[in-house]
């Protein structure tokens, strides 16, 4: 238990952090590769804090009600993370369905200046 404590503690530190690089920043600003790197960067921080406050001992919860509350508030962000993970996966099929539309859109476009080019020059 006091393990999953500490990786859900290392998840809520990360997901926070990613929260406030974002609030930061303008997605606009950012491509996904960049906040790729800030996200492992991130996390490389929050493995060294978590290995160095189990070292120390410092990491571990009694099984009181102090200890269960934030047990269930974990599990309800780690809820709520992998709900975020979906949505991000979602967003990114509509992204690619939406590219793929508008290539589609602009290779009827071009097609249609062809159509139109032919149609004025057998006109002439």
């Amino acid at each position: 238990m006091t393990k999953t404590v500490l990786y859900t503690s290392a998840l809520l530190a990360l997901t926070i952090g990613a929260t406030a690089t974002h609030a930061q920043i303008p997605d606009t600003e950012l491509t996904t590769d960049q906040r790729l790197l800030a996200l492992e960067r991130q996390a490389a921080s929050l493995e060294t804090r978590l290995a160095a406050r189990t070292a120390s001992g410092a990491g571990s919860l009694a099984n009181s009600d102090q200890g269960l509350d934030v047990s269930r508030r974990l599990e309800s962000l780690e809820r709520r993370v992998e709900t975020l993970a979906s949505d991000l996966v979602r967003a990114e099929r509509q992204a690619e369905a939406a590219l793929r539309q508008a290539n589609q859109a602009q290779r009827d476009a071009m097609r249609a200046a062809d159509l139109a080019r032919d149609a004025v020059s057998r006109m002439r």
